[in-house]
């Protein structure tokens, strides 16, 4: 009886719907003779829509229609986009009742159509952006809220799909400076119905069958687009209830408290936000109910009010509140919408407690046992990266309770822009910014989750100053701000500092470079550097810097140009020596910079842990986790773009004796040229586990996903495609990755113990980083770390310092190498390692000569190339594919070295023999089973990296084929 009357009802609505549609005239379709669907099972009608039989008809009820009803799927007339795109940028609303939204454009006319080729750039056009679409046979639908019984379904047919969206929500940037700046909330999303696959987790639903998008700024301003994704064409309930939804207004109504965290007997205050494209005067009257933390609730009752186009937030006073917990405030407007967040009282009790964490030479320790991490960042579903100053405690309380059920132990998170929000402008930290940060962290606690913030992202603020790293203006007020977040958590017991993501230096205008703003506190610098370094008994230090840089004798000692850094010829005042030592000067300042903000954190009293985290861009040119190590409790790297150096990265950016966590990883969307997505969605999330896996091959303490959330509020389509919760309320596969992973790393905690540092050394030199030639730069390196993790990469100028506990040094080809560091070598070979090298490189680091080893220039062949792709520096240089095991030793002071006059360790076949036959001790790890013998020693193949430790060895097999099926073979760990 119950089903019947459910029946009638829906048809009862839906013939209402019809009526109002009819009288109005609100509403038109599409339906040209024999025009073609494509994605969706059937056409169906839509009661009380204008249907146009012609394009034209189409074209011209656009111009007064108010909602466009789409119901052929993925296909659209060429002759009516335009008319359709003015709709839309009018504010039209847009219902679409099934299949992928205008991917197949149709040419021609009545009895010549023709479907096009599938294309995305509608969809872009429409900041729809990319587009998947997968099967969901056998799914079930899952409606949200009211509308639970309009979607429902028990199990979708045979062949049925869903399309994926990634949309974006702004075109403008809040902070033009500032390269981690979100833009303007020009829309919101708000998911109506979700698919669930056979035994998934009704937590996380693999897709949305169907959700809206209120546009209320920007482009397409007052629009209500409803997106039903299902091939399977909606049934007349799921019509009347998406009809329904487009008829509602455009409009983003939110509820906030003023602060984040109150202390006990402040009194609280709410602010009721409206956000609407309407220009005339509107009221929207509700209520609140402000839930304690007992459980004790309190009903408000308000109203807000538009003044004609201004959304002014109203302020509702809620009383003072005094016992310590979360308070939760749920608001219902009259209209139907709702809108939830709370506010912490604060709790000094839970505020102070946690374990105490400290670091070996390896290993986050938690009250002394290993406690390795997997972690996700973390801001806010609906604000994103302004989640600190528009706070929502009910949305991080809601998140971490996921995080702590899916065994994630850290959180990252911080400020990527909007440092005038936070801060006075002498540094001095914002009370609503601490409060809000308070907050987050207190809700972290109530879950047991690490927290680890980022200050600053890029380049620091300059706070007025003149240069962002050596005025002493910017860097004071930078301390101010540091210190003063370090004063306030400095009893916080599980809360870390990275002080700045991803730096460059020197100049906001070369991000993602290391190039010289030019200003005159750097030039001052440099100068002092030049000074303090080469100065030299008996030599004055100008005379050794005209040495190095082929300067004429007149000529003066400054700054590099632009074109220093360049590779080309090197004819006119172009001096390429001179970049070299602009950056040897640029890394150490950095390191200053660190210490000068690690300073301001003690000066607070706080003993809390401080790392930086830096993308593969530091393994280069700009600031290197290596040369920051002293400054930090461990070093940190973010790996990106290198999806084939993933080990190496995370080798690199480690220094014996201090812990490595990779603070970020993810997958970046990567699109063919016809604008299609490269990577299917399990494709990502494969990727994604070779990724977390990696970082422990590499022998990190643990790793941190970005992000959880998809941001749409960021104008980068690159940026609104990356992550695992989804605008539309969906999730990406990418969960599962990082759930095996963490569901691994919790259960087999005690294993990660006494780390064993590699007694095997590959020395990497400053040439290979710094040089404007150095094209591929570090594929010797890269190559020692592909065929075996049992290694250690140390750079140039540590050597003196990293060499003294190697049983066994790899000098990685090179064209030069510092005295010092040669030195360093031969000391390590006098005292018992033994020292492999190979190629030419009897210069020092900027290209003079040297007696090395005595060795002579050759240009060598191509032999057994055959079939294989050269690096771009084997091709360039002359150097070929080595199949020779032929050496020479040689014996400098007491100490034994051998030299392979071929370059050993450039070589595309056999570089693991040729190691493991000289002794060096590097070697691959043969998988077990029938893996075939060419994926060995491949670029790409099924690879095998062991990480010992005291009790037990972890062992982990990728598979680093960029099409391959697997991500991660497994990981275990075995008793020695």
């Amino acid at each position: 009886m119950n089903a019947v009357r459910r029946v009638v009802a829906w048809w009862v609505l839906t013939w209402l719907v019809a009526i109002s549609f009819a009288q109005a005239q609100s509403a038109v379709t599409f339906g040209a003779p024999d025009f073609p669907a494509v994605g969706i099972d059937r056409v169906v009608d839509v009661p009380g829509a204008v249907v146009a039989t012609t394009v034209d008809e189409l074209n011209a009820a656009l111009a007064s229609t108010r909602v466009l009803v789409w119901r052929h799927g993925s296909t659209i007339p060429a002759a009516s986009w335009p008319a359709i795109k003015q709709f839309l940028l009018r504010g039209g609303r847009w219902v679409h009742l099934g299949g992928e939204p205008w991917t197949r454009v149709v040419t021609g006319g009545p009895g010549t159509w023709r479907v096009e080729d599938r294309t995305t750039s509608i969809l872009k056009e429409l900041r729809l952006n990319q587009s998947r679409v997968e099967p969901a046979a056998g799914s079930r639908v899952r409606g949200v809220d009211g509308a639970a019984s309009a979607f429902h379904v028990d199990a979708l047919p045979d062949g049925a799909t869903v399309s994926i969206l990634e949309p974006r929500f702004t075109d403008t940037k809040t902070y033009p400076d500032e390269d981690g700046s979100p833009g303007a909330r020009e829309a919101v999303a708000h998911p109506l119905a979700f698919v669930l696959k056979p035994n998934d987790d009704e937590a996380f639903p693999f897709a949305s069958a169907a959700f809206a998008i209120d546009r209320i700024r920007g482009f397409f301003a007052g629009g209500r687009w409803v997106l039903r994704l299902l091939s399977k064409a909606p049934s007349a309930a799921e019509i009347a209830a998406l009809l329904q939804e487009a008829e509602r207004e455009a409009v983003d109504l939110r509820v906030r408290p003023a602060r984040g965290c109150l202390q006990p007997g402040e009194p609280a205050v709410v602010w009721v936000e409206v956000e609407t494209a309407a220009e005339t005067y509107a009221t929207y009257p509700g209520a609140m109910t402000i839930t304690a933390p007992d459980g004790a609730q309190t009903v408000i009752p308000f109203a807000w009010a538009s003044a004609f186009g201004r959304n002014e937030p109203v302020a509702v006073s809620i009383g003072t509140p005094k016992a310590a917990g979360i308070w939760r405030i749920d608001a219902q407007f009259e209209n139907g919408r709702q809108s939830s967040s709370a506010f912490w009282v604060m709790d000094d009790a839970l505020f102070r407690s946690g374990a105490t964490l400290s670091f070996d030479h390896q290993m986050l320790r938690k009250d002394g046992a290993p406690y390795p991490v997997v972690g996700t960042t973390f801001m806010s579903p609906s604000v994103h990266r302004d989640f600190l100053f528009e706070p929502n405690v009910a949305e991080w309380d809601e998140a971490f309770a996921t995080f702590a059920r899916l065994n994630l132990n850290l959180v990252r998170t911080g400020l990527w822009s909007g440092w005038d929000r936070a801060a006075e402008a002498d540094g001095t930290p914002k009370e609503d910014f601490l409060r809000a940060l308070e907050a987050y962290y207190l809700t972290a606690r109530k879950h047991g989750i690490i927290v680890l913030f980022n200050v600053f992202a890029f380049m620091p603020p300059r706070f007025g100053g003149e240069n962002a790293y050596l005025d002493p203006k910017a860097v004071a007020a930078q301390q101010r701000f540091v210190g003063g977040i370090a004063a306030r958590f400095k009893d916080a017991r599980e809360f870390h500092l990275d002080l700045i993501n991803e730096p460059s230096f020197c100049s906001e205008a070369k991000l993602w470079f290391a190039r010289p703003s030019g200003d005159r506190f750097e030039r001052d610098a440099f100068l002092a550097w030049l000074e303090r370094t080469f100065a030299s008994e008996g030599r004055v230090w100008q005379d050794e810097v005209r040495s190095r840089w082929r300067l004429l004798p007149d000529e003066p000692i400054g700054l590099p140009a632009i074109e220093d850094f360049d590779d080309g010829t090197t004819f006119g005042s172009k001096r390429p020596y001179r970049a070299q030592d602009w950056l040897r000067f640029a890394n150490g300042a950095f390191r200053d910079w660190c210490f000068a903000m690690r300073k301001a954190v003690r000066d607070a009293g706080s003993p809390m842990a401080i790392t930086v985290g830096q993308d593969e861009g530091g393994l280069l040119q700009r600031p290197h986790p290596q040369l920051m190590a002293d400054a930090l409790e461990y070093t940190s790297i973010h790996t990106w773009w290198w999806n084939d150096r993933l080990v190496f990265d995370g080798l690199a950016a480690k220094r014996r004796g201090k812990p490595m966590l990779v603070s970020e990883t993810g997958v970046m969307n990567r699109e063919l040229l016809s604008g299609d997505a490269l990577r299917s969605l399990d494709d990502a999330k494969d990727l994604l586990e070779r990724k977390l896996a990696a970082a422990f091959a590499a022998g990190a303490f643990g790793v941190v996903q970005w992000c959880w959330d998809v941001n749409p509020y960021m104008a980068s389509d690159n940026e609104c495609a990356i992550g695992i919760h989804r605008v539309d309320g969906s999730y990406k596969p990418e969960w599962k990755a990082l759930a095996r992973v963490a569901e691994f790393v919790a259960a087999t905690r005690d294993e990660f113990d006494g780390y064993a540092e590699p007694s095997t050394v590959v020395v990497m030199s400053d040439v290979d980083r710094f040089s404007p030639r150095a094209l591929e730069g570090f594929a010797a390196v890269h190559a020692a770390a592909r065929n075996g993790t049992r290694v250690r990469i140390v750079l140039e100028p540590l050597a003196r310092h990293d060499l003294d506990q190697a049983t066994h040094v790899v000098l990685a080809s090179t064209t030069g190498i510092s005295d010092d560091a040669w030195r360093a070598l031969v000391d390590a070979a006098r005292a018992g390692a033994r020292v492999s090298c190979s190629g030419y490189f009897e210069a020092d680091e900027v290209g003079r000569h040297r007696e090395r080893l005595g060795t002579k220039r050759q240009r060598l062949g191509f032999a057994g190339a055959e079939g294989v792709e050269l690096p771009r520096l084997i091709a360039e240089s002359g150097y070929g594919v080595i199949d020779v095991d032929e050496w020479t030793s040689h014996e400098i002071d007491g100490a034994r070295i051998r030299h392979w006059t071929t370059p050993i360790d450039w070589a595309m076949r056999g570089y693991g023999r040729r190691i493991s036959t000289s002794s060096v001790g590097i070697s691959f790890v043969e998988p077990d089973g029938d893996l075939p013998n060419a994926l060995r020693f491949s670029p790409f193949g099924v690879r095998i990296h062991d990480v010992r430790y005291a009790k037990a060895t972890l062992t982990i097999m990728l598979d680093e084929r960029t099409g391959g099926s697997q991500g991660l073979s497994f990981m275990s760990f075995g008793r020695p």
